[in-house]
């Protein structure tokens, strides 16, 4: 699986910033960012697949 980097929040440190990648095959993002607490991460993140 190769991905394909979408992008990244530029005013972030280096390796510290919110990153996004796509799977071109399935068409599933990779989200990477920081850790959010149990409670955050239950009212704020939801998970969407493309139709």
């Amino acid at each position: 699986m190769a991905l394909e980097f979408l992008g990244k929040d530029p005013q972030s440190d280096d390796g510290q910033s919110p990153t996004v990648w796509r799977d071109p095959d399935t068409g599933d993002y990779v989200l990477r960012g920081w850790k959010l607490d149990a409670p955050t991460g239950r009212t704020s993140v939801t998970t969407r697949r493309a139709s």
